[in-house]
């Protein structure tokens, strides 16, 4: 299990998009990696694509940070 939770998952945890929308996400990230393009962040393509709005994307980030000040 990851020390911190992803990305992904809080927005599926939250309710802010679909498990579906994260996996197309991470596919394209892969893809750009394939590629040997720069890949976006997941939120940034999950905000583009539409899954997310701007108030959701910085209420994840939000989330992740104190996740990571409670395990310093």
């Amino acid at each position: 299990m990851a020390e911190y939770e992803l990305f992904g998952e809080i927005a599926v945890r939250l309710g802010f998009a679909q498990k579906a929308d994260v996996d197309k996400a991470l596919a394209a990230q892969a893809e750009a990696d394939r590629k040997g393009e720069r890949r976006k962040l997941i939120g940034l393509i999950l905000l583009e694509s539409g899954a997310l709005d701007t108030t959701q994307l910085i209420l994840i980030l939000k989330e992740m940070d104190g996740q990571r000040r409670v395990k310093s």
